[in-house]
């Protein structure tokens, strides 16, 4: 496995072997423009991940890893995130998103948690 660079998030996912497969989603101009394209704004995008939307958090995925030319790409992840479990894979995601929306750039650590949460301590926990 790859050293994860600053940016980049990892999805954990098992196989039908139940063997650990990582995918790599990687900040880039192009998975920009194309998942908000897709969704019609990076808002839109975020949204339809909260909702739990199996196609929007795939297309993401394969956007962020950079298989939009890998025809067996959905239907292997499809299975893949079924597998792992979507609320992990999605949390996943909307990390990717986030950074997308910061440049590409790693998100602080205030941004990754909302203090103004009243079901959070002052440090952001539960």
């Amino acid at each position: 496995m790859s050293e994860v660079q600053a940016g980049w998030v990892d999805i954990e996912l098992e196989d039908r072997d139940g063997q650990p497969v990582t995918v790599t989603m990687k900040p880039t101009p192009a998975a920009m423009v194309a998942i908000s394209r897709r969704f019609g704004n990076m808002t839109n995008a975020m949204q339809a991940v909260l909702n739990r939307d199996v196609d929007a958090i795939i297309n993401v995925a394969i956007q962020g890893a950079g298989l939009s030319q890998d025809k067996k790409a959905p239907a292997r992840l499809e299975a893949q995130i079924f597998r792992t479990g979507l609320n992990d894979v999605a949390a996943s995601c909307l990390k990717y998103l986030a950074i997308l929306q910061n440049g590409g750039k790693p998100l602080r650590e205030d941004e990754i948690h909302d203090h103004g949460d009243p079901d959070t301590d002052e440090e952001g926990n539960y």
